[in-house]
């Protein structure tokens, strides 16, 4: 069974462990974490810290967050019941070498028959259940998963939410959401941490990157570390930022010679094409797929300037684009 479940008799708590868990001692209350296997199946034990790792032979894992009450010589009780007795194991020779624990220096005491009797007592289920396993076979103690509720653009023309997929020109979008209080949130991608925040008591964060994200596609999450150190994640959410528009090509001709001037180039996929006529009216249209674009003027035009200018998808407007129209002697203009 993976999973852990806190018992309390006779004014004392004991958290039996199931194997592949990780579970979080109590600040101020003294605990017996109580592992049913045979304490010959442990291959080997890790101390992070005040946090213990247990490893066994099977691949198997138990991690028990704030083992230790900071000192060597306070710490929570560990006992191995391997089904015919209970063995207490006393770490107190045994801090220390490379991994901070020297395992030869474990000392296993056998528990007299009062204790026995009473830990049997509480598999046998004659006590209070504090907190039992997950419907999923997780820990109960394990912190419910960050969420990133929105991601708001408010730079440029196209300002609001976005959603995974999205592209945007605000190279600094705020991310907001909810975890659990007091938790500290981080930014992340795959190219590095954004920033930071703590979550409020009402349980919601928002997070707005100290620095400009480069241009490009990147995949977010926020990672929560909770007050108990306790780590979890949200899903991701992919955005590409873009915060600058190619400035287009533009060729003006008039192969009728009609005096409407035929202009064409290329742009960014699916920018907004404006051109400014001579006269000050103005046409648009949408770049292609392939960048192309191309529109005639709708009336005849005098001399003056034919004026380009692009707006992308993300909303970045380009450099304008001037080109000398000449009625007189409408060759083409590059």
């Amino acid at each position: 069974m993976n999973s852990s479940a806190r018992y309390r008799l006779d004014g004392a708590e004991y958290v039996n462990l199931g194997m592949n868990v990780t579970v979080t001692a109590v600040t101020g209350k003294r605990e017996a974490f109580v592992i049913n296997a045979h304490r010959a199946d442990v291959q080997n034990f890790a101390r992070e810290g005040v946090d213990l790792i247990i490893t066994f032979k099977d691949g198997s894992k138990i991690r028990i967050n704030r083992f230790l009450a900071n000192t060597d010589q306070q710490y929570d009780e560990l006992i191995f019941n391997d089904g015919e007795k209970f063995y207490l194991a006393d770490f107190g020779q045994a801090w220390g070498g490379l991994d901070g624990v020297i395992e030869p220096l474990v000392e296993y005491i056998p528990l007299d028959d009062n204790i026995a009797a009473m830990l049997l007592a509480i598999f046998g289920g004659i006590a209070l259940l504090l907190a039992s396993e997950d419907g999923d076979g997780g820990s109960s103690d394990r912190p419910e998963a960050p969420k990133v509720v929105s991601v708001t653009d408010d730079v440029g023309i196209h300002t609001g939410s976005l959603h995974s997929g999205d592209l945007t020109d605000d190279s600094r979008p705020t991310f907001s959401g909810t975890g659990k209080p007091g938790s500290t949130i981080v930014l992340t991608d795959d190219k590095g941490t954004w920033g930071s925040t703590i979550v409020n008591p009402n349980g919601t964060w928002s997070l707005t990157p100290g620095q400009d994200i480069d241009d490009g596609t990147h995949t977010f999450k926020v990672t929560q570390t909770d007050p108990q150190r306790q780590q979890s994640e949200s899903e991701d959410i992919t955005l590409t930022i873009d915060t600058h528009a190619d400035t287009p090509t533009v060729e003006v001709k008039d192969p009728d010679g009609d005096g409407k001037p035929d202009t064409s180039g290329t742009a960014e996929p699916g920018s907004e094409i404006t051109v400014t006529w001579p006269d000050g009216t103005t046409t648009t249209t949408t770049a292609g797929d392939d960048g192309k674009w191309s529109v005639e003027s709708p009336t005849e035009q005098g001399d003056g300037e034919i004026t380009v200018v692009a707006e992308d998808p993300a909303g970045n407007i380009s450099d304008e684009v001037k080109v000398p129209w000449d009625a007189a002697d409408p060759a083409p203009n590059l």
